[in-house]
């Protein structure tokens, strides 16, 4: 089946979906989910906020729904960003995506109520992975005050191949095709994070009663293999 009609586009998505904005220059997609966070700052004065969040990746943005009235807000939105690589990632080293969580005013400005730096090289693919799930703390203006809360997000990255790149070029909102495999992918990479979660606390376990197990965390390499 050629590429539209694996990605069927229809008039219904088109008022709903999220865009994805590719470039002939980019080799990988990296979608991230924006789960939820927890222990947020009360900048409100009932003592609560309106959290958004918003993720920046060089000229690319977007902005997640506002929840009203909570310091645990719930997204679980997500979002797709056109990222170039090379093959020794010289050029990915020095780039970050940059999460900020805000509170939201009607009249005066929003209010920062944390940030996270993601850092593309250091976090996910110095490791050899293509994928990254987990709780980060948000940190001040200035990244120094980690005591503002946490942020739970899960994203993978995936390479695409030219006739991909022009097909997302001329049809840039994703459709439900797309969608579904794409919530299939990220579901696969927090099921792999929270299997690694048991198996450490199941080798504290082990550990303490004096016996060894070498055992480490499941590896998210190869996404595509967990489609069959």
């Amino acid at each position: 089946a050629s590429i539209k009609e694996n990605y069927k586009f229809t008039k219904k998505n088109r008022k709903a979906e999220k865009m994805i904005n590719l470039t002939n220059k980019h080799t990988h997609i990296m979608h991230i989910k924006v789960v939820e966070c927890n222990n947020l700052k009360a900048a409100d004065f009932n003592g609560l906020s309106d959290p958004y969040v918003t993720i920046k990746y060089q000229k690319q943005q977007a902005k997640t729904s506002i929840k009203r009235h909570t310091l645990h807000p719930v997204w679980n939105e997500v979002y797709s960003f056109g990222i170039t690589i090379d093959d020794n990632h010289e050029n990915i080293k020095e780039e970050n995506m940059l999460i900020q969580v805000y509170d939201w005013d009607l009249i005066s400005k929003d209010d920062l109520l944390g940030q996270y730096n993601l850092h593309i090289y250091k976090d996910i693919l110095q490791h050899k992975e293509d994928s990254l799930c987990g709780w980060f703390a948000l940190k001040d203006e200035e990244f120094k005050d980690n005591t503002l809360g946490e942020l739970y997000i899960v994203l993978f990255v995936e390479p695409i191949n030219t006739t991909q790149v022009k097909f997302f070029i001329d049809n840039p909102i994703l459709d439900h095709h797309v969608l579904e495999q794409r919530e299939m992918m990220l579901g696969k990479v927090e099921k792999l994070y929270i299997q690694g979660i048991q198996q450490e606390e199941n080798k504290t376990i082990s550990l303490f009663i004096g016996s060894w197990n070498a055992g480490n965390a499941p590896p998210c390499k190869d996404l595509s293999l967990w489609l069959s």
